[in-house]
């Protein structure tokens, strides 16, 4: 395969942006909470707090990546099978790879396919965009939290205090309701008796 064939480039280009995206992991792990007991220094916070709209980024980066990495196991399982019937000083013709990359391409991305050239491409730049975002908001500290990893509550548990807080604060209200019922009863009863005890003109 010529070096400067389009399909080079491309390979070129996804090698370039993986290994950006390598980069980014590495700064994004040093700065994670480390577990107690762990060895080797623990520079980062004690925990981490993101926003609903970091971890859909995050999901998203995943999706892109998972997307682009089932593209490229059927690009190499088709270059494998084109290899085993070329004779190896020859090696495998760009137009044949590119017809392999069309085929792995459709398969991946499915209705939203653009082509190899565009959606491998899309995938890494778009995931790379994220875990830039992310990488520097790490760096500078805007998830830092001081709250020991045990003691943040995941979004779920939250939401189970607040229900659990709105039930007995409904529970309460209904001591109360009760309380009032009967000092009204009590009240009544006292207001029959004044009124039989009370002389007649």
């Amino acid at each position: 395969m010529q070096e400067t064939s389009d399909f080079s480039i491309l390979l070129k280009d996804l090698e370039g942006t993986n290994a950006d995206l390598k980069t980014f992991a590495r700064m994004i792990r040093r700065r994670l909470p480390q577990a107690e007991g762990s060895d080797g220094p623990t520079p980062g916070p004690q925990a981490l707090v993101y926003t609903a709209d970091i971890q859909a980024a995050l999901i998203e980066c995943s999706d892109h990546l998972v997307t682009l990495i089932g593209g490229m196991r059927e690009l190499g399982q088709g270059a494998m099978k084109a290899a085993g019937s070329v004779a190896d000083a020859d090696g495998i013709p760009a137009s044949r790879l590119e017809e392999i990359a069309e085929r792995a391409s459709d398969l991946a991305y499915g209705k939203q396919d653009k082509g190899p050239y565009q959606s491998f491409r899309e995938s890494l730049v778009k995931s790379m965009v994220i875990m830039s975002k992310i990488s520097k908001a790490v760096q500078e500290g805007e998830y830092d939290s001081n709250v020991p990893p045990d003691k943040v509550q995941p979004p779920i548990a939250r939401r189970a205090a607040k229900v659990k807080s709105e039930i007995c604060d409904s529970e309460g209200l209904g001591h109360k309701l009760e309380l009032k019922e009967s000092e009204l009863k009590e009240l009544k009863r006292q207001l029959k008796l004044k009124v039989c005890l009370s002389p007649t003109t």
